[in-house]
């Protein structure tokens, strides 16, 4: 059989034995523990065959420069353990930014300097599976794969999250943009794999022509369904469903607490606060209803909105290229509280990148994970602390907790996350050469409003002059459009929420005393 037909036919065959062996709640357990038990070892394997056995490793150099060897690490590893060697190499200069994960900028310790693609960071030990191009946690486009043996890995999570919350047999709906967004298939065939596939998923999209991501994509979703057709677990086709119909949802909750008492939507946090803000407006008690929630952080005020109305909210972490990294606790301290996946995940603290709180420094060493990640800096801070709680989870035996997470390098809204070089690029370049001024005359905040949602306030420059503020806006959406199909998605998001709004007000320094074209939430700068 030739190779080029074999691989079309193996996938396809993989794909359907994939659905049909759901994971139950014990296996799912054991799978955890076991890499529990194996956490030194995996590591170890794991550094060695993806990072010294592979020649072409980007980490390779650093460690050289640094002068550790293999056997270094094994005896650093044994013993002060994963978390000890790896603050040590990180202080000896082996750790790498988030720009330089990305391959936008070269690698440069004491002097020596190396440039690296966003590819050469690619897991050596995996090589099969389905091709996406997704936004990734940076915001910027991440060439990916589906694959199968890390959708079950990550499944495992799922199955433990469904048996605390009891939501096994609860009707449960997505509400995602499809694919050249990968959450919403992600989810879609990771719950399929626990034998709980999504009753339904809402495509956040609409049907305006420049919406379109491409025929590639639409014959991707499409095949991945119908192949799921000849399974025992069938996927939801994907509907869309703009941000202006969140009636559709409330009918469907309003239909399956009636039938079933209770009800799950999983969505981007944005879109819980909408949906219930629209059951306020309609009178409407979502007691019984829970929203698994992500992408975006769940604040006080966005939580405080979501159980206003008798609904309960739950956070999940997640990144493209490590996948699942902390589910939420089911005991938690206070909102937003998730228990680290200690099993596939070690996080460092590194410096204070703006207000206390420092930024993350992740390593993952699961074979299935896409990215070889050593010490990486991915642009999120929070707290890292160690407690228990007594929870399902705590019982695993993950006792570390994140706190307060949040990004830096990113603008969020509407669970649409944009690297903040690329809106950069636009407000100090393309801005003043059609409207004037300089690129001290743009900047971007983004704050949470009287409604609790989150929203981009572009400041201009009073002295400027008119500026015809719709244009403006029109023009930052059209740039972003411009990129590829995935800022498409996101420009295409922001336009449906009206989410960037304009005010006429000098921009301000940071901290730092500096003037940013971006910065962070309430004028709280989220860059170094």
């Amino acid at each position: 059989m030739p190779g080029k037909f074999k691989k079309h036919f193996i996938f396809p065959y993989n794909f359907i034995r994939f659905l049909n062996r759901p994971i139950s709640f014990r296996e799912a357990q054991d799978a955890i523990r076991g890499r529990l038990e194996q956490r030194e070892k995996n590591f170890l394997r794991f550094v060695k065959q993806c990072i010294y056995d592979t020649r072409s490793s980007p980490y390779l150099p650093l460690l050289r420069r640094a002068r550790w060897d293999y056997d270094d690490i094994v005896s650093e590893t044994r013993s002060c353990g994963i978390e000890g060697v790896l603050k040590r190499l990180k202080d000896s200069g082996v750790w790498v930014s988030f720009e330089e994960f990305k391959g936008r900028k070269a690698i440069c310790r004491g002097g020596e300097r190396y440039q690296a693609r966003d590819s050469d960071f690619d897991n050596p030990l995996i090589s099969s599976g389905v091709r996406v191009s997704t936004g990734g946690t940076s915001g910027r486009p991440v060439k990916s794969n589906i694959y199968l043996d890390f959708l079950a890995a990550r499944a495992n999570y799922d199955r433990l999250m469904f048996e605390m919350l009891h939501i096994y047999d609860v009707p449960l709906i997505l509400w995602y943009p499809g694919l050249p967004a990968v959450t919403g298939i992600s989810n879609s065939l990771r719950y399929a794999k626990i034998g709980r596939p999504p009753e339904r998923w809402f495509n956040l999209a609409s049907s305006a022509k420049r919406m379109d991501s491409g025929w590639k994509n639409r014959l991707g979703t499409s095949a991945v369904v119908w192949l799921s057709r000849l399974s025992k677990a069938p996927l939801a086709v994907p509907e869309p469903l703009s941000l202006n119909d969140v009636n559709v949802v409330l009918e469907w909750i309003d239909r399956r607490k009636k039938r079933h008492g209770r009800c799950v939507v999983q969505c981007y946090v944005s879109q819980a606060v909408r949906i219930c803000r629209g059951a306020s407006a309609r009178g409407m008690d979502l007691r019984g209803t829970l929203f698994i929630v992500g992408s975006e952080p769940l604040t006080r005020a966005k939580y405080q909105e979501i159980v206003g109305t008798n609904a309960e909210v739950f956070p999940r972490y997640h990144a493209t290229e490590i996948g699942s990294i902390a589910t939420g606790c089911g005991r938690p301290s206070e909102v937003g509280d998730l228990h680290l996946h200690v099993d596939t995940v070690a996080v460092l603290q590194g410096e204070d990148p703006t207000d206390g709180v420092g930024s993350f420094f992740f390593t993952s060493f699961i074979n299935a994970a896409p990215k070889v990640m050593l010490n990486v800096e991915m642009g999120d801070s929070g707290v890292i602390r160690r407690m228990r709680c007594g929870c399902l989870f705590d019982q695993m035996g993950l006792h570390t907790h994140l706190l307060g997470v949040r990004s830096y390098s990113r603008t969020s809204s509407e669970g649409m996350s944009v690297c903040h070089s690329e809106l950069s690029r636009l407000l100090e370049e393309e801005l003043p050469s059609k409207y004037g001024g300089s690129l001290l005359d743009y900047q971007l905040v983004e704050v949470e409003d009287g409604n609790s949602m989150t929203r981009l306030l572009l400041r201009i420059d009073p002295g400027l002059g008119p500026v015809d503020e719709h244009s403006v806006v029109k023009d930052i959406l059209t740039g972003l459009r411009r990129i590829d199909a995935i800022h498409r998605v996101h420009a295409e998001v922001w336009e449906q929420a009206g989410a960037i709004k304009v005010i006429r007000q000098r921009p301000e320094s940071t901290v730092s005393g500096k003037s940013a074209s971006i910065i962070g939430k309430d004028g709280v700068p989220f860059g170094r």
